[in-house]
């Protein structure tokens, strides 16, 4: 067990476990070297190959469950490829984390996708004549400034705004260790603002996933205090939205979420003061403790056993308090994360229709009020 953050400590593990880890780490502290190589070498190869080796991996690994009837997932109930990717994924529980090895799990997004050729620029227009944005906020692995490149994730956002008929536009905020908190949350506000010239907020939503999901929440709740007019709406993927020690599940289900393990959790935990500018800053630039009232609709989509839930259901019912139009789509038995997965699972795939369900029926609400506002002519 490692104590941290105010008494804050990872789930205990069997004693097997822990040897395993304690192996494990002392493996990779000798390969080190090699695994830099490794990792230079793999980021490489094409992006078309990298992904072509990815999907016949991972095709081979569901047709050994499918022959066996392998459940290795959480419930029975689970597809046969959220089975298999569960057998993946399993094993990270015993890899002592660093940045790099977090950064390299984020950037495998790109490569998780068909590729898409010709995309040189930050803005991607679509070729929809769409009048709408979506500005997605990336994630940032498990603390708000440390991980995906914009790269790669906005290769994720290209097919989310395929599915909600929308230009796309991500920002490249700083990350940890190389900026903090705020210099992340000052570079998304300058992001949107960048965005409103070009589109209407009206035209616009904000998608954030994970630390992103809290960063996108942080630019709305931001907006409210300049009385700067919101965006159409705001989707939230498992976002993780409180910074200190308030509900268990951010600790308790790292035994059961694969994507945020306990391994994970003591590598991000301990930087949570320096991330956040300091620790008497922690709640201050929690956006679960923000402004709510006034707040453009929100979607929150989430598992039931990731480490965000307990958050993510507290917040909604906030935001009903305030009287906030909020839509909450809860999945059972899977990883936190896992509607990035869309195009290897069935139960992410859904999700995400769900979410460009949303999106287009939003734009479609904010256009006819903002019509009906308009002065009548005789």
């Amino acid at each position: 067990m490692v104590t941290i953050d105010g008494g804050m400590s990872t789930p205990p593990g069997t004693p097997l476990e822990l040897w395993v880890v304690a192996f494990m780490r002392i493996i990779m502290q000798l390969i080190w070297p090699i695994e830099v190589l490794l990792i230079h070498a793999w980021g490489c190869i094409p992006l078309r190959v990298r992904y072509t080796l990815t999907t016949t991996a991972f095709d081979a690994i569901v047709g050994i469950h499918r022959l066996l009837d392998s459940k290795s997932g959480y419930h029975p109930s689970l597809s046969v490829q959220a089975h298999a990717l569960s057998t993946v994924m399993k094993g990270g529980r015993y890899l002592p984390m660093s940045i790099p090895r977090i950064r390299l799990g984020l950037d495998s997004i790109s490569y998780c996708y068909p590729p898409i050729e010709g995309i040189p620029t930050t803005e991607v227009d679509l070729g929809l004549n769409s009048k709408g944005l979506s500005y997605y906020i990336r994630s940032g692995g498990a603390s708000p400034s440390l991980g995906q490149d914009v790269f790669e994730g906005r290769r994720l956002v290209v097919w989310v705004g395929l599915g909600t008929g929308c230009d796309v536009f991500v920002a490249d905020y700083q990350r940890y260790p190389e900026g903090n908190m705020q210099e992340a949350l000052d570079d998304a506000i300058k992001g949107y603002k960048w965005a409103a010239e070009k589109y209407k907020p009206e035209n616009i939503m904000l998608l954030g996933i994970s630390s992103g999901g809290g960063i996108a929440t942080l630019v709305v709740q931001h907006l409210l205090k300049e009385n700067i007019p919101q965006p159409a709406g705001l989707v939230l993927l498992g976002p993780w939205l409180v910074y200190i020690k308030v509900f268990n599940s951010i600790r308790d289900n790292t035994d059961l979420d694969l994507t945020v393990s306990p391994r994970v959790f003591e590598l991000i935990f301990p930087m949570m003061d320096d991330i956040c500018g300091g620790e008497s800053k922690r709640k201050q630039i929690s956006p679960y403790f923000g402004p709510r009232e006034g707040m453009c609709p929100v979607h929150i989509s989430y598992s039931d056993i990731e480490v965000c839930v307990d958050e993510c259901k507290a917040f909604a019912n906030r935001l009903r308090e305030a009287k906030v139009d909020v839509s909450v789509l809860e999945k059972k038995h899977l990883m936190h994360a896992y509607q990035i997965f869309f195009d290897f699972l069935p139960e992410s795939a859904e999700a995400m229709d769900e979410i460009s369900l949303w999106v287009r029926r939003k734009f479609l609400e904010r256009q006819k009020f903002l019509e009906a506002q308009k002065p009548k002519t005789t």
